[in-house]
């Protein structure tokens, strides 16, 4: 497993997708993009009930105080009959503070910090790929305008260094996916009246976008651009 790796004109795609679509289906195999997808609905649209933050502050305090007597005691585990009173009414008091209002929330909180924070120490350090000079890391990797010529269009792209193949997606008006080409190796395509891939009717107007492929996934995808189908 990886970290989600679809730029933010992809992902925005994707988002815009509807549930059933396949594009939105295959992206939500991805434990990474699920991921993502909910951090980005957080943000747009956060939880009604945020713990207020003297509600922060004051668990803090508490947590800074109570826990080196818990973690230098090792927590043994007390036997109520041998109590103290004193005793007894601290484990009231603490039963009571627990129950406050706010402090489920907060240690719900403090619980999701440590799972995250665990989950980052173990995640696999997957190792950045190094730059390479005019890569698509400066904005160069790009769908160029389409050119006519007759009854055939070509189709263009400034080169991605790290692409060993690239993929055209066409969608129609409704921004679904009507058709598209796999496996190309060179930076261009030709559409061509007399054999247009399927899914593509000549004199329609579609979008267009390609994405760059290594070893069968997607690196990187470009803006899309408008196409009279030849």
């Amino acid at each position: 497993m990886r970290p989600d790796e679809r730029n933010p004109d992809e992902f925005a795609r994707l988002l815009a997708l509807p549930a059933d679509h396949p594009d939105r289906q295959r992206a939500m195999d991805s434990p990474a993009f699920e991921a993502r997808r909910r951090l980005h609905e957080q943000f747009v649209a956060p939880a009604a009930d945020v713990v207020p933050a003297e509600t922060l502050a004051t668990a803090e305090r508490e947590l800074r105080a109570r826990l080196p007597r818990v973690m230098g005691a090792g927590v043994p585990t007390p036997d109520v009959r041998d109590a103290s009173p004193a005793s007894r009414a601290e484990g009231r008091a603490r039963a009571a503070w627990l129950r406050r209002p706010g402090m489920r929330a907060v240690l719900s909180l403090a619980a999701s910090i440590a799972i995250v924070a665990g989950a980052a120490w173990l995640w696999p350090r997957v190792p950045a790929p190094r730059p390479v000079r005019g890569s698509s890391e400066t904005g160069a990797f790009a769908l160029e305008a389409p050119r006519a010529s007759g009854r055939a269009v070509e189709l263009s792209w400034t080169p991605e260094p790290l692409a060993d193949r690239y993929r055209l997606v066409f969608y129609g008006s409704d921004l679904n996916e009507v058709a598209h080409v796999d496996d190309l190796a060179p930076a261009r395509f030709v559409l061509r009246a007399d054999a247009l891939p399927a899914g593509l009717r000549s004199g329609s107007v579609v979008l267009v976008a390609v994405v760059a492929m290594r070893s069968g996934d997607p690196i990187a995808t470009s803006k899309t651009r408008t196409v009279r189908i030849p």
